[in-house]
């Protein structure tokens, strides 16, 4: 399955249903159910590993034309679900977006029951975390 890393914080509302757009610089064709993974590394007897911590179904990906996301791509979520137990695989060396990981998705998800209030303060917080990258970004351009 093709995995997406994704900064942990941003990964974590994806998989809570919070976040439903991830944005890049880049288009892509990827389309379907990718895996959530975040960034880093957790030391294990088979050497450094990633995981992953939920997947979502990757549906569309649009070009933003006005607002603080103009010129980025917004790549539309939907269905996630996150792993009880997250998997981890082998740290793939280089510079990547994306992960073409092997491994089998976990037979039991993580029930998330976030109340009106949780919801309300995690979108605030993703917000909050977006104005800060779109920031960063439009001061590198």
């Amino acid at each position: 399955m093709k995995c997406l890393i994704v900064k942990p914080n941003f990964a974590q509302w994806i998989v809570q249903g919070v976040k439903r757009r991830e944005f890049r610089k880049q288009y892509t064709y990827n389309r379907g159910r990718i895996g959530i993974m975040e960034p880093g590394g957790w030391h294990s007897p088979g050497g450094m590993m990633r995981r992953i911590i939920g997947d979502v179904d990757l549906y569309d990906c649009v070009l933003c034309r006005d607002g603080r996301e103009a010129g980025l791509y917004a790549w539309l979520l939907c269905n996630p679900r996150m792993y009880k137990d997250p998997v981890f695989v082998p740290i793939q060396h280089g510079p990547q977006v994306w992960i073409n990981a092997e491994y089998d998705i976990p037979a039991e998800f993580a029930t998330i029951k976030l109340t009106g209030e949780e919801r309300m303060c995690a979108e605030l917080d993703c917000i909050k975390e977006e104005f800060r990258f779109f920031a960063k970004w439009k001061e590198s351009k």
